[in-house]
């Protein structure tokens, strides 16, 4: 990808914002837990440099899902860029061995700083994702990420949230605040 261009909101009716995505005729892509694992190094360098090093592990939660099986995912984040929307430089390729992959960031003095899991649901629409988040202990946010920051903004009016406050602060920051800054606990569903 090279760049993220997003905005995330907090929601409170998610039954609104479903009726505006399927309005839209979105391609509907699945629903998922995803497991995100943070790693950093010991001086915690990346996160104080407003960036991230992710594994994500997907997890198929019904029939769309599994039928696209996503992959493993390393994705690098860089530091954000100011302004409205959370624009940031964005790297990731497909990990076919996360266990593998986790002895080679140890091996590179990376460890397990954060990891926390969520529920998604994705849609496609005109080159563009729209998400509905689930986290524990934050509840329902929808996340759009498209190719320029006008389409961003498109897509939330057209989904009913053009006047919603957009958050730039990331799901590690929003858990980290919630659960205490030296928090390095593994955020997971109840069963």
């Amino acid at each position: 990808m090279g760049q993220e261009i997003e905005a995330k909101v907090r929601i409170s009716d998610v039954a609104a914002v479903e009726r505006a995505i399927a309005d839209l005729g979105a391609d509907y892509g699945g629903a998922w837990v995803e497991i995100d694992a943070f790693f950093d190094h010991p001086d915690r360098r990346l996160f104080e440099g407003d960036s991230a090093l992710r594994l994500r592990v997907s997890q198929p939660l019904d029939e769309t899902a599994r039928r696209l099986q996503r992959a493993v995912l390393l994705t690098y984040k860089g530091p954000r860029e100011p302004g409205r929307l959370k624009v940031r430089p964005e790297h990731q390729v497909d990990i076919p061995d996360p266990a593998a992959m986790r002895e080679i960031l140890r091996g590179l003095n990376y460890s397990e700083a954060f990891s926390y899991e969520k529920r998604r649901r994705r849609w496609r629409f005109q080159g563009a994702e729209i998400t509905i988040d689930e986290l524990p202990l934050l509840g329902f946010f929808v996340e759009v990420e498209a190719p320029n920051e006008a389409q961003v903004d498109q897509l939330l009016a057209r989904l009913g949230l053009a006047a919603s406050d957009v958050l730039t602060t990331s799901y590690v920051r929003l858990l980290r605040d919630r659960l205490g800054e030296s928090s390095d606990k593994a955020l997971r569903f109840a069963d």
